[in-house]
């Protein structure tokens, strides 16, 4: 079977969402030939090797530059504030750029003899479903007769990070409605989705980040919290998703404790000596600093049903993992309850939390749908056409 992979900087970012496509692309690879085209900006740089037997780039910021060339100043101007507009309605920028050509050739140069099988673009961002929807009425002889799937981290109606505009929710429905199969990261959002669009609900599943367990690692951990005690928060934190201001106050009446804050966000409340905001750093740096803590925190979203990327990273982890949350309704449908503490997203809450001694975890993935099975079931449908 050969398949072709469309996403945004697969081996090129170290977001969550490249996170999580790598680790789709490894397990695909274990059934398919897998080829990739992605979508990177011109000072991208690979960083990391993946089991790909083809790979082929599409120039973002390049083709936007060259698309604008031939064109009147005036018309450049125009068109410039028509896109700034949507941009600003839409926030992605691959809804507002032309890369038809640059598709099509990317394609069509993949070394690939044959057609392809299965083609799946995977966001976010969202654009990438919509690059590949305005070539597929183009006659490319690799895509001829190819099943087509679509892999959604982050909704388009309904994202935690985006005001919910009514065109949204007839544009999601569109992209959804030209997919054979859809596939969504979070259970809550599939189900969700599910409800909002019931014309399509029978194509849509529920496809989980895939996890890789380290063989040596303990079935239970625990932590006696004696001074000094290393605390990370590693992700964005912004007021409209996630408020770590309560967290930074604990760290005011827990001297013993440290903090490290890595990633970019906003806080309205004054920061204590104990506590150290890094600002975004690379997965590697960040890694080793997860690495040394002793406690993660992962803040869930206020509202929306989107889970974390850093659930599925740090629940493997050999550490003590506390999730914060607002709602009850934040934490509903969380990925292995078990695995994680639980704490109200309050400074008093937190500060006795982190009080009590020990506290105590379990490493439980039973009731968590693994994802090489689900996807090996989704491709068997594949093969058998």
């Amino acid at each position: 079977m050969n398949i072709l992979f469309i996403s945004s900087g697969l081996r090129y970012y170290d977001s969550s969402a490249s996170t999580r496509n790598q680790q789709l692309v490894n397990e695909l690879s274990k059934y398919a030939n897998v080829y990739s085209v992605e979508f990177v900006h011109d000072n991208a740089k690979p960083l990391l090797n993946l089991p790909l037997r083809d790979e082929k780039l599409v120039f973002v910021k390049g083709s936007f530059r060259s698309n604008t060339d031939h064109v009147s100043a005036k018309a450049k101007r125009i068109k410039m504030l028509i896109r700034k507009i949507g941009r600003h309605l839409l926030r992605d920028s691959l809804f507002f750029v032309d890369l038809r050509t640059e598709l099509i050739q990317a394609i069509e140069s993949l070394e690939s003899g044959q057609k392809f099988d299965l083609v799946i673009t995977s966001s976010d961002p969202v654009g990438i479903h919509w690059q590949y929807l305005r070539i597929k009425s183009c006659r490319v002889a690799k895509l001829q007769c190819a099943n087509y799937w679509q892999y959604w981290g982050d909704p388009l109606y309904g994202d935690v990070n985006h005001a919910a505009m009514p065109w949204m929710l007839f544009l999601e429905r569109y992209l959804l409605s030209r997919s054979n199969r859809i596939f969504w990261a979070s259970l809550t959002t599939c189900e969700d989705k599910r409800m909002t669009h019931p014309s399509l609900s029978a194509k849509m599943s529920y496809l989980p980040r895939v996890i890789n367990v380290p063989t040596d690692l303990k079935n239970k951990i625990s932590l006696d919290l004696h001074p000094p005690i290393k605390c990370v928060y590693a992700g964005n934190y912004f007021k409209k998703s996630r408020d770590i201001d309560p967290l930074i106050q604990a760290m005011s009446h827990l001297p013993g404790f440290s903090l490290s804050i890595i990633g970019n966000g906003e806080t309205d409340t004054s920061v204590p000596e104990n506590v150290e905001i890094c600002g975004r750093k690379s997965m590697v740096e960040s890694e080793a600093i997860v690495k040394e803590s002793d406690i993660a925190f992962i803040l869930a979203n206020r509202r929306g049903t989107q889970v974390p990327g850093k659930v599925f990273e740090l629940a493997v982890h050999p550490k003590i993992v506390v999730v914060l949350y607002e709602y009850e309704d934040n934490i509903v449908g969380f990925p292995f309850p078990k695995r994680f503490s639980f704490c109200k997203n309050d400074c008093e809450q937190i500060v006795a939390l982190l009080r009590r001694s020990p506290i105590i975890q379990q490493h439980v993935f039973e009731e968590y749908v693994v994802g090489a099975d689900s996807l090996k079931t989704a491709l068997q449908e594949i093969s058998a056409i």
